[in-house]
């Protein structure tokens, strides 16, 4: 087994892991239990798309696992399959048997309760952890959407001409809801915006040129007002992570810096993180640093997640 990999987590300490075997052409697959050693025959591998799959340095294996992770997971080829660029996924069972015929998914993809959903910007479909098709929606030509998921809930972000939408995807899909018209922010452009998923709610955070920093949620199908933050960023800093959990939404902000470093170090980066923090009860604000400026490291990507603390921000560092 060899890059590309790609593991998710079954629950009950069962980590369901699939990589690139080079000389099968297909991805292995190995399950690791909690407490017991993981087993060394490889031929009792499950194998996935066996002798279609070629090696190269763009190619990806991402894995998608049921919520409770009764219903199994599915795990999806990103790379060439056959001589083709192919996005092939196969479902495994949970006992991470393969289940059924591969199928093709577009090129964003993310899954929730309910199933696994893709969309190429204008068709969004999907299918349900059972096998079974999801409800598809097609949008006029004049409009794109982007896709976002929690565990509990999936929604498509939806830009068009006079601004950007929100609807549902799942079993409680509704109408379209309005985050805002371009005209009501018309003043300040659009720099930059990044979006979170908190268990059945979505909200926004757009970044305008003049740097002011605008907040925005709808809340179990319920819009909330247009909140302007009062932390502003720099026309020097750049969002790279937006999260939330339960009680705070978290933005993280990076600037280079690399010209405050001595004569001797010119040309090597440096780059500054900061951390706007927002409560979303009372939408109280907080800033911090969270990474010491330092001559000839580079920080990125950049990672978040959830815990029971909340939001925790990671960041891979290169010097």
């Amino acid at each position: 087994m060899s890059a590309p990999i790609g593991a998710v987590h079954l629950g009950k300490g069962r980590v369901v892991v699939a990589g690139l075997d080079v000389p099968a052409k297909g991805l292995r697959v190995r399950v690791f239990d909690a407490g017991r050693p993981a087993p060394l025959d490889a031929a009792a591998d499950p194998m996935l798309f066996a002798g279609e799959l070629t090696w190269s340095s763009d190619a990806e294996v991402s894995g998608y696992a049921a919520p409770s992770g009764s219903s199994g997971a599915v795990f999806v080829w990103s790379g060439s399959a056959g001589g083709k660029r192919v996005r092939r996924a196969v479902r495994l069972d949970a006992a991470a048997a393969p289940s059924g015929a591969p199928f093709e998914v577009m090129s964003a993809t993310c899954a929730s309760a309910d199933g696994m959903h893709w969309s190429d910007g204008r068709a969004i479909t999907g299918r349900a952890w059972s096998g079974a098709p999801l409800t598809p929606h097609t949008l006029a030509e004049e409009k794109e959407a982007s896709i976002f998921c929690s565990t509990r809930a999936a929604f498509a972000l939806v830009d068009d001409e006079d601004g950007v939408s929100v609807m549902r995807l799942d079993g409680d899909a509704g109408a379209p809801v309005p985050l805002w018209r371009d005209a009501e922010l018309a003043k300040d452009e659009l720099r930059e915006r990044g979006e979170f998923v908190v268990d059945q709610d979505f909200g926004l955070v757009r970044l305008g040129a003049s740097g002011a920093l605008v907040l925005r949620e709808v809340r179990a199908g319920a819009l909330g007002p247009l909140r302007r933050l009062s932390t502003t960023l720099s026309k020097d800093e750049e969002i790279v992570a937006v999260d939330a959990a339960a009680s705070h939404v978290v933005l993280v902000a990076r600037t280079d810096v690399s010209a405050r470093c001595p004569p001797g170090d010119a040309g090597r980066s440096s780059a500054k993180l900061r951390v706007v923090r927002v409560d979303r009860a009372s939408f109280e604000e907080r800033t911090f640093d969270v990474a010491p400026t330092e001559c000839g490291a580079e920080l990125g990507p950049f990672f978040t997640g959830v815990t029971r603390a909340g939001v925790s921000v990671a960041w891979a560092e290169r010097g």
